[in-house]
């Protein structure tokens, strides 16, 4: 019985088990020199800004360095991730 249950374990398709990590796009920034004050003012607000209205948007995380910002945009787990992508560079482009 062992030996039949784990057969049908490495036997099972991937994809009949649930996705757990919901889709994210992470955009970093790198300004050389930049204060973080300025990099959160003049880059990470305006980013989050155009991601925020994207649709499938569960939450956004960022954090603004000297030099750096990075934004993490989650998405819904119905999002597709290429289209989540997708939809985060057309934002940016804006």
């Amino acid at each position: 019985m062992v030996a039949l249950g784990a057969f049908a374990f490495f036997r099972t398709p991937t994809d009949l088990f649930p996705n757990t990590v919901p889709p994210q796009v992470v955009v970093i920034t790198v300004e050389p020199g930049a204060a973080a004050r300025d990099i959160a003012d003049k880059i990470t607000r305006i980013i989050e800004k155009e991601v925020n209205t994207l649709s499938g948007l569960k939450r956004i995380v960022s954090t603004s360095r000297d030099e750096v910002s990075s934004i993490n945009a989650e998405f819904y787990y119905s999002k597709p991730i290429g289209e989540a992508v997708q939809d985060v560079q057309n934002a940016l482009g804006r």
